[in-house]
């Protein structure tokens, strides 16, 4: 019979793996924010030890104790790295490409007697940031086409979200109450024939079966989540049920928006439609 070992480097490997991917999925306290023109600021939480690390200065500044970094989400090497001293960071929009999703990584280096140790080496934080400058002078509310997608069953409106460090390709959409808030504003795209094209304005990105990343479009119960917005799947028919209210149905595969339940946080995913079935219909209603 064969036997087959694994190297002791190999399992030395996914052990350091593991601790990488498992590191980066509890850190949440890196926050991005682009401004009109496409550049990024970078701010995080400061933590307790602030003090440089001493003995440190041919490799780090003393006066420089936040390491940055960044790449595009798929590359292997980081795209780029340097260090500051203030509680933000500045990238310029010529330094990034528009519909890559970036990953951002801070650490600090510093010493603190009353911290566990005298020499402390923290990661602040990661956070990833799906760059698409074509929507960054719109993510304020526009009066006449920034517009809440209020389900008439439940009273509840459609927002976009994903877990602290998730990517485009794991957003869902959900439903909460419909206050103002900025992540449920959506531009409308109306096209001819009562079609429309629903555009999330904090993400760039339009409403779309999830598995737009997997092909099968058509599988009842899908879960939505969002797209491209030139992606055939992200048109939807505008059907009428009587006033300002309609039913969402997709182009492509015939089946309408309906929220999984009542409650706050309930998901949206697509079912055949019906006539009868109440939780189908939506109105666009202004912010």
């Amino acid at each position: 019979m064969n036997t087959k070992q694994t190297p002791f480097f190999q399992i030395l490997l996914l052990s350091w793996l593991c601790a990488v991917y498992s590191q980066d999925a509890l850190s949440q306290d890196v926050f991005i924010n682009p401004d009109a023109a496409g550049n990024l600021e970078i701010t995080w939480t400061i933590p307790p030890c602030t003090s440089p690390k001493a003995g440190w200065e041919d490799e780090f500044l003393v006066d420089q104790p936040y390491q940055i970094k960044y790449k595009k989400a798929s590359a292997l090497l980081w795209e780029s790295v340097f260090h500051t001293s203030a509680s933000g960071a500045f990238i310029p929009a010529a330094d990034l490409n528009p519909g890559y999703m970036y990953k951002f990584k801070v650490k600090y280096y510093g010493q603190n007697m009353d911290c566990r140790g005298l020499n402390r080496v923290r990661e602040l934080g990661v956070e990833h940031f799906y760059y698409n400058v074509a929507v960054f002078n719109e993510t304020q509310i526009i009066p006449g086409r920034s517009k809440k997608i209020h389900g008439v069953a439940y009273d509840k409106c459609l927002y976009p979200y994903t877990w602290p460090g998730g990517s485009i390709e794991t957003v869902r959409l959900f439903q909460w109450g419909c206050y103002n808030e900025d992540i449920k504003a959506f531009l409308m795209d109306e096209l001819s024939g009562g079609r429309v094209r629903m555009q999330n304005q904090m993400l760039g990105q339009c409403i779309v079966p999830t598995p737009a990343f997997a092909g099968d479009y058509a599988r009842l119960g899908l879960e939505m989540g969002v797209g491209a917005c030139d992606w055939p799947n992200a048109i939807y028919i505008k059907q009428p049920a009587g006033g300002s209210v309609f039913r969402l149905v997709n182009e492509v595969n015939g089946r309408c928006l309906v929220p999984s339940g009542d409650a706050d946080g309930a998901m949206l995913y697509q079912s055949p439609c019906a006539e009868n079935d109440e939780r189908q219909l939506f109105f666009f209603e202004d912010f």
